[in-house]
């Protein structure tokens, strides 16, 4: 169907990971984002499910759409879950003014460039809601509804992993030209330069200035300089 990668300087060789109509997609996250990209266009409506990603890391996805093309993004609990004392189980994301806002939000916005190129930061929400009832992006201490914790975990001799929440969905609704699978329009070539001037990748969550590779920039926003 189209390829996943993470953005390099060079968008036309590093082709990135083929994506197929049943996608697993496991890759690095905490760095500059993913770039997804589909053979035929821009998908009218995109499903993520089955989300395991450490509340502590910030993982962004970067899709391009025909300009002009505007969202509605939904993060969802369970079909099972009920609104009730305070709590919800579904919560819609806000537009923000900057690709460094979604970085540093709390996973419940999105950005669209003049371009058409959306972005936005994939989280693992709770099973057991969205928010009580403003969106929560929980961590692994943040109390669930029924004495238990929100997310689960796995943890053995130091390493901890995200234990899924069935269920769960995030769903991007598009809305733009077109009555099929994509939307109907151009949608402009993306080869993403996440390096400030003077800079060049070397990693992929690390750039670092071409005259003095030992001062670099990191995709968190720290640097060693």
């Amino acid at each position: 169907l189209g390829h996943k990668f993470s953005p390099t300087l060079n968008a036309a060789v590093n082709k990135g990971l083929p994506v197929t109509a049943n996608p697993d997609v496991v890759s690095m996250i905490g760095g500059f984002g993913w770039l997804l990209t589909l053979n035929r266009g821009a998908p009218r409506k995109l499903v993520f499910w089955d989300l395991e990603v450490d509340p502590g890391s910030v993982l962004l996805l970067s899709i391009p759409y025909p300009a002009g093309t505007t969202f509605n993004i939904r993060a969802s609990a369970p079909s099972w879950c009920g609104d009730s004392d305070g709590f919800v189980c579904n919560t819609d994301f806000v537009p923000v003014s900057s690709v460094q806002a979604v970085r540093n939000s709390a996973g419940n916005t999105y950005h669209v460039g003049a371009n058409g190129v959306l972005t936005l930061r994939i989280v693992q929400f709770s099973g057991q809601f969205t928010g009580n009832p403003n969106w929560i992006l929980p961590n692994y201490n943040t109390p669930g509804r029924w004495n238990e914790k929100a997310i689960s975990k796995f943890e053995r001799d130091g390493v901890v992993l995200p234990m899924q929440d069935w269920g769960i969905t995030l769903t991007i609704s598009a809305n733009c030209g077109g009555s099929g699978v994509y939307c109907s329009g151009s949608v402009a070539a993306y080869d993403p330069d996440v390096c400030n001037s003077g800079f060049v990748q070397v990693a992929y969550d690390t750039c670092c200035q071409r005259s003095n590779l030992s001062r670099c920039m990191f995709a968190n926003g720290s640097r060693n300089f």
